[in-house]
């Protein structure tokens, strides 16, 4: 019994470590709006954008944050406006799948990294992850432990 308390107390740390780390100011934050107003304030509103996902190549050409062609348009993303990957950064940290195992014991948690233009404050590169991680919020997660 006394094992099953300590595996409860770590459990418990273990979240309230992540509601801490989640609830931290991020720099990652501070970098898109600095990116977004450098963005906003570029003097042109008709560019070209070159998108390559893994083995996916889309040239898209948009005026005023609106897609106006894609040559190829083979890729199962649809076209993205600059606007559009800022949307997509926003979602760092956010649940894009509340429940993915054992009833709701664990979500997916998506990861964005961006790195952006110094001079207009476009994204220069993406990184986005799907990761698993223990629904502790949920009761499924708990019941999950002390079945075990």
């Amino acid at each position: 019994m006394a094992l099953l308390g300590c595996g409860a107390l770590l459990m418990l740390c273990a979240g309230l470590g992540v509601f801490a780390a989640r609830a931290a100011p991020s720099a990652s934050a501070a970098e898109l709006e600095q990116a977004q107003l450098r963005w906003s304030e570029r003097p042109f509103v008709h560019y070209r954008l070159l998108l390559r996902d893994k083995r996916c190549l889309q040239d898209i050409e948009v005026l005023h944050e609106r897609v106006v062609d894609v040559e190829p348009n083979r890729c199962e993303p649809p076209p993205r406006t600059i606007s559009d990957l800022f949307t997509l950064i926003r979602r760092n940290g956010e649940i894009s799948t509340p429940c993915i195992a054992l009833g709701c014991a664990c979500e997916d948690v998506i990861t964005v990294r961006a790195e952006y233009d110094a001079r207009l404050g476009h994204p220069t590169r993406i990184e986005v992850r799907v990761t698993a991680r223990p629904n502790w919020r949920h009761p499924d997660y708990w019941s999950y432990l002390v079945r075990r």
